[in-house]
């Protein structure tokens, strides 16, 4: 059904009120096969969405709010075309929606009645029920950011842990300029290092510098013939997999691992008169200082990550 005059003016008003007091708004925005009038990201980071009612029809009614259930912003916010307040059906029907998403963690405002003879003033009582929304949801967030802060620092605390806890943010917070790194440095980063590119990092999300090791490898070419070499590379397993290791090897020690040998490798080899098996796998001997200063370097990165996101939240108005 084609929108109506009053339902496209409604849209643009709304675009250009969340882009000058909350950030960045777009209209129509995609979502899970609907369109959304408005969605907002907060200078905070906080989401907003805008859903707005205009054909007072049921079924019209009751599509429109499946748009409102399927979005994961984290502030909802319904207006109405007033003759749908005169439906007592349809208001309860909101209100069981309304309960329902608080109880997933979600902030509805609404039902708002439009009002074409008064908008600054509705524009102004909208803004004023958000920015109290906004404000206790920032209070909330920045207390559990406290507390992860502090768990970042905690040995006995595992990286996993603290990451799953960043990631879950998301659905409270943007964060997706950081979750490909979340999820890398949590599942492992399988399938970005390139063949002939184990010691680069550029190509992973978030750049993890300290992911970048040198390791020790030996070859055994015969009596006196010993080739031994540095070897740099970039551990691409999860976080919790190298706290394993760690916790596996004594202190001072080293650990081994196992990875394909690489081209230049197997051409060494090739000179000395062996065939290596690219099938077989190279020993890589990593002294564990150096697995323990990724986990530390990777929890220098969480807390700043985390003291960006409590600086993000602080700004809100």
């Amino acid at each position: 059904m084609p929108e109506s005059s009053e339902h496209k003016h409604i849209k643009e008003v709304l675009r250009k009120f969340f882009s000058s007091k909350f950030g960045v708004a777009i209209d129509e925005y995609p979502h899970w096969g609907f369109e959304t009038d408005v969605f907002s990201v907060t200078f905070s980071s906080i989401t907003i969405m805008v859903e707005t009612i205009w054909t007072a029809s049921k079924e019209n009614f009751y599509r429109d709010l499946t748009i409102v259930v399927s979005q994961d912003a984290q502030v909802k916010v319904v207006i109405v075309n007033p003759k749908i307040l005169t439906d007592p059906k349809l208001v309860r029907h909101f209100e069981k929606v309304k309960v329902s998403e608080t109880m997933k963690g979600y902030s509805i405002i609404g039902m708002l009645a439009w009002d074409f003879s008064d908008e600054g003033s509705f524009l102004k009582k909208m803004k004023n029920q958000i920015t109290q929304v906004l404000g206790e949801k920032g209070q909330k967030i920045a207390q559990q950011l406290e507390t992860m802060k502090k768990d970042v620092f905690n040995k006995n605390v595992p990286s996993a842990s603290i990451i799953s806890k960043c990631l879950e943010l998301h659905g409270k917070v943007d964060l997706s300029d950081k979750i490909e790194w979340l999820k890398g440095e949590l599942y492992g980063y399988y399938g970005y290092i390139k063949e002939g590119e184990m010691h680069s990092f550029e190509n992973l999300p978030g750049k993890p510098y300290y992911r970048r090791v040198m390791g020790t490898t030996a070859f055994y070419f015969g009596p006196g013939n010993t080739f031994e070499q540095d070897f740099p590379l970039v551990i691409t397993q999860p976080i919790n997999e190298i706290e394993t290791w760690i916790n596996g090897t004594k202190p001072g020690g080293e650990f081994v691992f196992y990875i394909p040998p690489p081209k230049f490798i197997i051409e060494l080899a090739k000179e000395h008169g062996f065939t290596i098996d690219p099938e077989q796998k190279m020993p890589i001997v990593l002294p564990r200082l150096k697995l323990e200063g990724i986990v530390s370097n990777l929890r220098t990165e969480l807390h700043k990550f985390l003291e960006e996101l409590t600086q993000r939240i602080s700004t809100l108005d």
